[in-house]
């Protein structure tokens, strides 16, 4: 579930959101104990050059990675699990003919800080620096 505050905050709009998954059959984590994760997250972002064809959006999304209950098995269960952030880059591909439907370049430099339950299970690092590049398309 995500809210779009930016009808009540304007530009400093920080796009909150929240998930709630839980286990139903079987433990990734060879646990015994069906787990329940929580995820928040915002999104907040500003878009230059809006009236161009290709108009750049910089966001900062920053997710945090919780167990409700028995979610990370390994060790001492904590409640923190990672957070992630970093900027991403987005550009509306204006060359596409419009009955191809909506294009998007993405671009991200986004970084990982893991909990100590999932810092065994990534070579003992704390720390991971993640890129990513997308292309989308909705039609």
């Amino acid at each position: 579930m995500s809210i779009n505050d930016s009808k009540w905050l304007g530009a400093f709009a920080l796009n909150p959101g929240l998930f709630v998954g839980g286990e139903v059959s079987g433990q990734a984590e060879a646990g015994s104990a069906s787990g329940v994760y929580l995820q928040l997250s915002i999104n907040p972002g500003y878009t230059v050059a809006l009236q161009s064809a290709s108009p750049l959006t910089i966001s900062l999304p920053v997710i945090l990675g919780l167990s409700g209950t028995n979610y990370y098995e390994c060790g001492t269960p904590p409640t923190f699990g990672y957070v992630q952030f970093g900027p991403v880059f987005s550009v509306p591909l204006s060359c596409t003919p419009k009955s191809f439907g909506t294009w998007t370049v993405k671009e991200a430099a986004e970084f990982l800080f893991l909990g100590e339950t999932l810092k065994p299970l990534n070579d003992n690092h704390v720390f991971k620096p993640i890129g990513r590049s997308d292309i989308s398309a909705v039609y």
